[in-house]
This record gives C-alpha cells, structure tokens and sequence, in this order.
C-alpha cells in the first residue's frame, strides 16, 4: 500500500528588489514592446528588444517552485516575467544550460490580478516593462511539501549551512514527487533516487514520497529491455537517453534500501523479474553486454562518464559490475533470491578493473589509468576491500591536487566522503564536507548539479550531503587519512600499522602511513 501524499502548500513571501536597470533595444527604434506576438517570449526580451525596457530583478532568497502575481491595471503595454537562478538579467543565458532554459511568461496591461497559470521554479524574478509604465505591486507565494523535518539533529560543528542548504534543495525539488531540479528540467530522473531519498531520510519522515516515486518509475519497466526508463513520467517515452543500465541498477539499490523486504508488489515485481532478465548479461564472469547510456557523473574530463559510447556496450564497465554486486548481495541477504545464480566472479573482476592505484572504468586492456567514480563506486559497493589501501591512498592524491573537486559532482562527492568516514574515521570526512560542501552551500544557499556550477544550482541529487554530518558518529581514531603518502605503486604498505575495529558496519583504520 501506497501512503498517500501530503498536499504541497503555498508560503506567502515578500521578494526583495535587487536592481533596476535599462535594457537597451537590439534592434531599430520601434516603439512599442509588444511581447505577446512573439514565439518566443525569452528570446524576445534576450535578443529582439524593439526598444529600451526596464528590468526590475527580484531576489526570492532561494531557488524553490513560486507563484506570483501582478497588478497591470494601470500599465499601457504588457509586462514580461522571466525567472533565472542568477542575476543579473544580462548574465542569466551566458552558460550552455542557462541558455537552454527559456522560463518567461507574458502578463497583459489591464488586469488587477494577473498570474501565469501553475507554478514556476526559480530564485529571480526579472520584471520587464515598457520605461512609460510603473509597475509598483508584486506578491509571491513560495510552494512547499508539509516536510515532517526531524528535530532535533545533531551536525558537525559549523556545518549547519550545508544541512540548511540540504533542506532548501529538497524544498526545491519535492513537488509531491522527485524532480532533479525545478527550474531546468523538472525531470524525475530515476539515477537521482539513491541520492535525494537518502537525504530526505536522513532530514525528515516523508517515507511516502520516496514509495510512491518508486512506484511510479516501476511502472515504466520493459519486459524486453530489463530495466525501467531513466526517467520517468516523461513527455516523449521514445527519448534515446532513458534507456540507461547504470540508473535501472540505482533504483534497484534504492528499492532495496528503502524497503527490506519490497512490499510494494510492483515494485518487487519489477526489481526480481529484471534481475531475471539480466542474467543474459553474465559472460564470462561479468555483467557485459547491456545497451543504452551509460551515465555514472557530470565529469567533463572524461566524456565516458555522461556520454553515450558504444564501446560501453561491448565491455564490463565497472560501475555497472560493482552495482550489480551490490544489489545482488542486497537481495540475497534479504532471501529473496539464491546468490549463486546470479554472481560475477569477483577474481575476475579485480584482474580487469584493477589497474595497481585504482580502479579503471573498462577493462585495464583498453584503458590501464584509475578512474575516481570507478573506485568510488567499488569501495561504496563494498567490491573494493580488497585494495582499499591503495584505493584509499589514490582518492588521498585526487583531494590534494584538486582533481576531486574537478572532476566529481556534489553527488558523487558523497561517496568520497562515505569513504574517508568508512575506511579513515569521522574526522577527515568531516574536512572534506568543509571543504568541498561548504563554500557552495554558503555562495548559493542550495546544493548545484555539476562540478561548476553553470547549470541548475539546487539538484535533488546533490541534497546527499547532508548524509556525511548529520547524526551520531564515532570519531574517527586518527587523522591518519591527512598524512597519507601517495607514491608511484599507491600506498606505502611496509609502514602500515593497522588496528581494526568494527562498528555500525563500519571499519576504522589507525596507522602510519
């Protein structure tokens, strides 16, 4: 059973004007502002200014779903509203992303109340008028799911600004479902899931949001492909890029971690009969062979990550094999399937993936360089004990030399900090947090999608952080991981003094390194 949703509720606010600046026109010297005759009412106020304008730029203090209203009785001409994450209006298109995102609506003169129909996500508003008229009343209401948040929670000293900008992306982003951010796309991605449901588990009660985004993505599973699409609801089903392994896998993971034993039938359903149907994929003693896109990251230093290629087609593909390994050992801890059925060898795996640092995306033969997802991903899934030394040694080498900051967006950057906390001790993953989570959490009061922040700046997946600093945890028993040495083979074993305690599931490390 389903628990139903809470209904979302409208929070009045009170928007502060930022600026006012004159908009010059871009071409000839007409007169009138007339943008209801254009197509495209974004590029109209961008591009096609007929005249000079007047743009009033509002600050609604974060990025969040709002509705507004506008009194137009006493204006000659139209008025347009254009919704940005950034100010000012000049600079609110000057990214790739940002200049796909064309969110403006157009008011006529004339109207005590006017207002575009449903709600629209965004921080600033940019109200643009003809310089004749004087638009004065502006009113807001801010869109919110009734969050049960837990109070009180415990965070690491002076890290209360990223769990605050942990919750406003979540406010952000739950709109009764799971959108990846509600200015951009607005898209339930299904790869998000693992990310989002765990910070909305760490910081409030809302369990049945994440049942029924579950639900609703299970019903969009395909008995000839094995898996369900990677987004889902979504206005063109035939989207080349929903056809994704890595992101089936993830909402298997998430499925599992939000309810042991799967008592939704369809959801059960769906996890069970695709694990059936991926059985085909073991050669070898290794998942191989799946089709579509295989997207693990927004890393722009290797396009493997979030492009599609087919040579991820035709070889193991690490990411994919350490999730399956997850799941699988999952499931089978749960009974709810026999192990042996559907097993990678786990030899195999190291002598393909393992590259002597850490581990490669493919196969060593074709590419022998560490890669930083893939060797997350391993430790995460718990598939890379056995080097976790080394693997340890060579995450310590990416933090120094700013590579992690580069290369691994806020989502991804959990599970380094996961790592630091399970392998190193409480205390290094909180430094990571400060340093890593912590200035983008106090420059935008949200948490951004990429490792630059020139597209949405409050995706669902990036809430993940809050995970690493909030609640009751054992220091860590040393700041061992600070004095890591990294040389040419990955860490220095011969030195290594290691004294093992478990916890919680967790291992800590003491040495000298």
């Amino acid at each position: 059973v389903i628990s139903p949703i809470e209904k979302p509720i409208f929070i009045k606010i009170n928007p502060i004007k930022k600026t006012t600046a004159v908009l010059s026109p871009d071409r000839g010297t007409q007169s009138e502002f007339i943008p209801q005759t254009s197509v495209d009412i974004a590029n109209y106020v961008r591009f096609e200014k007929p005249c000079r304008l007047r743009c009033d730029s509002y600050d609604f203090g974060t990025t969040a779903l709002y509705r507004v209203s506008i009194n137009t009785s006493q204006l000659r001409f139209p008025v347009v509203l254009y919704y940005s994450e950034v100010t000012p209006f000049s600079q609110t298109w000057r990214t790739l992303n940002r200049n796909k995102v064309k969110s403006a609506d157009c008011i006529c003169s004339g109207i005590d109340c006017g207002f575009p129909i449903d709600v629209r996500g965004y921080r600033f508003l940019h109200v643009i008028y003809a310089p004749s008229d004087v638009v004065s009343v502006i009113s807001a209401w801010r869109l919110e799911y009734p969050f049960k948040w837990k109070n009180p929670i415990k965070v690491a000293a002076g890290l209360e600004p990223v769990v605050r900008a942990c919750k406003a992306t979540l406010v952000a982003c739950v709109d009764g479902g799971m959108v990846d951010n509600c200015w951009r796309e607005r898209a339930q991605w299904t790869g998000d899931l693992l990310y989002s449901f765990k910070a909305l588990s760490c910081l409030a009660d809302n369990k049945e949001v994440i049942g029924l985004v579950l639900h609703q993505i299970a019903q969009s599973y395909s008995p000839t492909v094995g898996m369900v699409l990677g987004a889902w609801p979504i206005k063109n089903p035939s989207f080349s890029k929903v056809k994704m392994p890595t992101y089936h896998l993830i909402f298997c993971m998430t499925a599992l971690e939000h309810d042991h034993v799967l008592s939704d039938p369809l959801i059960k359903k769906v996890v069970l009969d695709s694990l059936i149907f991926w059985k085909r994929f073991l050669l070898n003693g290794l998942l191989v062979g799946m089709e579509g896109w295989y997207f693990v990251d927004w890393n722009f230093s290797d396009p493997r990550l979030h492009s599609q290629s087919e040579i991820l087609n035709s070889e193991p593909h690490a990411v994919c094999n350490a999730m399956w390994y997850h799941v699988i050992e999952t499931a089978s801890q749960l009974n709810l399937i026999k192990p042996s059925e559907f097993q990678i060898n786990v030899d195999k795996f190291h002598d393909t993936f393992w590259t002597g640092r850490g581990y490669s995306l493919i196969p060593i033969e074709s590419d022998p360089n560490p890669n930083i997802h893939a060797t997350l991903f391993c430790l995460y899934c718990s598939f890379g004990d056995r080097f976790r030394d080394q693997s340890i040694g060579y995450i310590a080498s990416m933090i120094r030399d700013g590579s992690v900051q580069k290369q691994v967006s806020p989502a991804v950057g959990y599970f380094v900090g996961y790592a630091l906390s399970k392998y190193c001790g409480r205390k290094p993953c909180v430094e990571f947090v400060r340093e890593f989570y912590l200035p983008l959490a106090e420059k935008f009061g949200t948490i951004h999608e990429k490792p630059v922040p020139t597209s949405s700046l409050a995706q669902s997946w990036g809430s993940v952080a809050c995970c690493l600093i909030v609640g009751d945890h054992q220091e860590g028993v040393s700041t061992v991981f600070m004095d890591l040495e990294q040389n040419s083979n990955g860490v220095n074993d011969q030195n290594v003094e290691k004294e093992k305690t478990v916890f919680k599931h967790r291992t800590r490390i003491q040495g000298r390194w």
